[in-house]
């Protein structure tokens, strides 16, 4: 017996196809707060419906607990004069049903914060698994930190366009360092000044940090505070009007983990370079729409040696100066080359004056060892961008040698001269723009471009432009391409499922593909016979004798056929 009663107890587990009653029941609680334009009509009061395939719910397939719940938007429509009158509080006990959610999404919804005692703190004892908190773009201040530092199990928190200003409470993000396992903060589009770079120190577990989009103009006196985000590998402080970093000490940022770092839309100047080397495991730098202008120095990045993606776009940058033993170096291509593992490098509307000169040899020195380069040092680049800028002279053949390159832009320079026939090396390129320069003479016959053996059809496009270059064997191995090079008209295409057999000799060329000829019959026959009937109605007289003769004409068949059945 007490066998049976465990096999039939095992099988109610394995067969568990519905969520938990209790948490069903929840959900319709919450759902009159969140069902402003009827997102959530999957949510009915039947007690047999199933709420882990209701929308916005997921479910634990296993145990049939919620694990996600999504409410983003679904409180109010964006519009700022509907939220602002329309704001409301929210009662996080609601939640407590929900013991191993893992995911709460609730952006979008205008919500200024918690019920007095019925804040976000009430969850953190029931709530062990939340590691997703969603509150971007709502209407939440300080006031609601103090409760969010209790939820221990964070691991992702997005804070982003609210109205944290760090004032009504100013130990509010300090609060924060109460989440020892937070990786990720996102506090972009609030109003957070520049103090608030000393209450980030003890979020010592972060690993990605969105501050843009805040007012933390002027000089960034606290940025050695970031220096104890050990573990930081992302850090966005774009889009804060920053003039500046200046440190007391005059240390410089040591991230050794720090990957990524957008410092765009600002208002840095050349200077900031230097605040940069200590960052040695750096991989993007973006810092496009600044103030960096005249010659720039880069040799203070020289450190960077896992720089893979450099954006210095939109600025005015008229050249860049590299120091080449005691000798300074004005060479774009050669004062670049000190990134010895660069990918991607875009200059777009930097304002660089100059030619490309050719490269030769490159001093690059780190940690105390100097290594030269010679020949090409890009080549390993997979995308460079250097349009909208004042280069002249002619391109460096060299430039054919970047065997990796994928994406290369030229264009709106004053370039000169011809198309290096070296291009033609570039067997990985997906983009080439050359447009809006003076060049001058031809297309190289080398520079040819195929889109052979693939499964093609219609017309080729006229042997003009980029295409002047394409030949019958760019574009063979597809057969239902058709044009002047391939010796195919184009007034007949064949159907892919039927090939004609009929050789151009036997005159196929005068044939009707078998799908436009009985397209054109069925429309003929449908025009045809809607003017008669039009006809028919318009003129009663037309009417009758139609009616008479069909009439007559029944009328003779059937007695044709009668007399033929009695003969016989």
């Amino acid at each position: 017996m007490a066998v049976m009663l465990l096999v039939l107890e095992g099988c109610r587990w394995c067969t568990i196809d519905a969520c938990l009653e209790h948490e069903r029941i929840a959900l319709l609680h919450l759902k009159p707060f969140f069902n402003f334009r009827d997102e959530l009509k999957s949510w009915v009061e039947v007690k047999s419906s199933d709420c882990c395939k209701w929308e916005r719910v997921e479910c634990n397939t296993t145990t049939g607990r919620l694990i996600q719940l999504s409410l983003s938007s679904t409180k109010w429509e964006f519009n700022v004069e509907y939220w602002h009158l329309h704001s409301w509080y929210l009662n996080a006990s609601m939640f407590l049903p929900f013991e191993e959610l893992k995911s709460l999404y609730l952006s979008d919804n205008a919500i200024a914060g918690c019920i007095e005692n019925e804040d976000f703190g009430k969850l953190s004892s029931t709530l062990s698994n939340l590691e997703i908190l969603d509150l971007s773009y709502n209407y939440l201040n300080d006031s609601i930190l103090l409760s969010l530092s209790e939820l221990s199990s964070l691991r992702y928190l997005d804070l982003s366009f609210n109205r944290f200003e760090r004032s009504s409470h100013p130990r509010g993000f300090q609060w924060l360092s109460r989440l020892t396992k937070l990786e990720t903060l996102n506090a972009r589009g609030n109003s957070l000044k520049n103090s608030i770079l000393l209450h980030m120190r003890n979020l010592s577990s972060l690993k990605t940090l969105s501050l843009s989009g805040n007012q933390l103009g002027g000089k960034l006196l606290h940025i050695q505070e970031l220096n104890h985000l050990t573990n930081l590998k992302y850090l966005d402080l774009s889009d804060n009007e920053i003039e500046s970093i200046s440190n007391k000490d005059g240390s410089q940022l040591r991230l050794t983990k720090l990957e990524e770092l957008d410092l765009s839309f600002n208002l840095f100047r050349n200077n900031t370079i230097s605040f940069l080397q200590g960052l040695s495991s750096l991989k993007s730098l973006t810092l496009l729409f600044n103030h960096l202008q005249g010659s720039l120095d880069i040799e203070g990045l020289s450190n960077l040696t896992n720089l893979k993606k450099l954006d210095l776009s939109a600025n005015q940058i008229e050249s860049f100066q590299s120091f080449k033993g005691s000798s300074l170096n004005t060479s774009i291509l050669q004062s670049i080359g000190i990134f010895a593992f660069l990918k991607i490098l875009s200059l777009n509307r930097s304002g660089l004056i100059g030619s490309l000169s050719k490269q030769e040899w490159v001093q690059f020195t780190t940690k105390s060892r100097s290594y030269s380069y010679g020949g090409l040092i890009l080549e390993d680049m997979t995308g460079i961008d250097l349009s909208c800028n004042k280069l002249t002279g002619k391109i460096p053949p060299e430039l054919g040698n970047l065997s990796q390159i994928r994406s290369l832009n030229l264009s709106y320079n004053n370039l000169t001269g011809v198309i290096p026939s070296s291009f033609s090396n570039l067997r990985q390129i997906e983009s080439l723009d050359l447009s809006y320069n003076s060049l001058s003479g031809e297309i190289p016959n080398q520079l040819v471009f195929s889109v052979a053996h693939n499964n093609l059809s219609g017309s080729i496009p006229e042997p003009k432009a980029q295409f002047g270059t394409f030949i019958e064997s760019s574009y063979e191995g597809n057969p239902f391409l058709c044009g002047a090079i391939l010796h195919k008209s184009c007034s007949r295409i064949n159907s892919p499922s039927t090939i004609s057999t009929i050789s151009d000799d036997n005159g196929e060329d005068g044939l009707f593909d078998t799908y436009d000829f009985c397209v054109s019959f069925f429309i003929s026959y449908v025009v045809v016979l809607l003017t008669i009937l039009a006809v028919l109605y318009i003129n009663p007289y037309w009417r009758r004798s139609w009616f008479s003769f069909v009439g007559k004409c029944i009328t003779t068949c059937r007695f044709s056929t009668g007399g033929r059945f009695l003969a016989y």
